[in-house]
Formats: structure tokens, C-alpha cells, sequence
């Protein structure tokens, strides 16, 4: 696994459990803001697709829920179930959330 996948894996284990995130937030944390393509694609094959790193809680930066590997059904669930409100597929009050 090549070394930026393996520090986005690193940088998404440690947000809080009441926050989300977007993909362009996590690539400006690699230092590349037009990496958040690449951070799409490394969710999409998160290997550790758990607690451990949750990827459903990286989101769009206009606060649409974006895409996941077991669809976005699984994915709004995901959020409602960790106490997030999701709105005709965006989260509510994202930008008070975003970490």
C-alpha cells in the first residue's frame, strides 16, 4: 500500500466519533488539495472498513454524502445509526460537524 493511502487510513482512525470530515479536507491533510479524487478511491478500498477506519463518515465537501463501496443506502444508515441527520442525501449542519 503506497505511503499517502496509508496516512489517510491513519488521519480518518482519529476523528472523533461526533465529526465528520470531507475528501477534500483529509488531501489538504496529505498536503495536495486535488488529491481528494484519490482519497475517494482509497475509501472505496478501505481494507479496514470498520470502526477502525470508517470511511462513511468522509463526505463531500457540500455536504452530499458522496459515495461507498456498500452503496449510499449503507451509507446514510452508517451515519443515522452514529448520530448524524441526513437530509435528501446531505448532512445536516455539515459544516459544524467537518473536522
Amino acid at each position: 500500500m503506497i505511503a499517502k493511502q496509508e496516512k489517510v487510513y491513519r488521519l480518518l482512525s482519529r476523528i472523533p466519533k461526533n465529526r465528520l470530515t470531507t475528501y477534500k479536507s483529509l488531501a489538504r491533510k496529505l498536503g495536495n488539495s486535488r488529491l481528494s479524487r484519490a482519497v475517494g478511491r482509497w475509501m472505496h478500498v478501505n481494507p479496514y472498513p470498520t470502526r477502525r477506519v470508517p470511511c462513511f463518515r468522509v463526505i463531500k465537501s457540500s455536504g452530499e454524502v458522496g459515495g461507498y463501496a456498500g452503496g449510499i443506502r449503507l451509507k446514510i444508515s452508517k451515519l443515522k445509526q452514529a448520530g448524524f441527520s441526513v437530509k435528501n442525501n446531505k448532512v445536516v449542519n455539515y459544516q459544524k460537524l467537518i473536522w
